[in-house]
């Protein structure tokens, strides 16, 4: 698995459960990174800036893919089940959204220059 695609993310089964699980798991380790990134006094203690690079990039791949495998129907029902808190539902479908925004502007650039195409002609 190359870099680009690594992730941590790897819930036990398929269940909303387990799999709400391996979301607040890889999230929490996103921030904790986040943070740590953030503090000076820890920085050189982690590692070099590639490996710190290397890791913020699978951490921030794992969000990704966590929170691509829950619906917006789903994240409801976690909080119904109390699985995840009104505050944790609000931070995914947040996540949900940046993850799918550059999926839809791609589409909107790559439809925009089909049709210049076809009016040229």
């Amino acid at each position: 698995m190359s870099q680009s695609s690594a992730s941590t993310y790897n819930p036990a089964d398929q269940s909303l459960e387990e799999r709400i699980k391996a979301f607040k798991k890889v999230h929490q380790d996103f921030k904790n990174l986040e943070a740590c990134l953030k503090s000076k006094s820890q920085f050189d203690s982690l590692g070099t800036s590639e490996e710190l690079l290397q890791a913020h990039t699978i951490a921030k791949n794992s969000v990704n893919y966590a929170i691509q495998s829950l619906s917006h129907k789903e994240l409801i029902k976690a909080n119904e089940e109390g699985l995840l808190s009104r505050y944790e539902v609000d931070e995914a479908k947040v996540l949900k959204a940046q993850t799918e925004l550059p999926k839809k502007t791609s589409k909107k650039q790559h439809n925009k220059s089909h049709s210049k195409g076809s009016q040229r002609k």
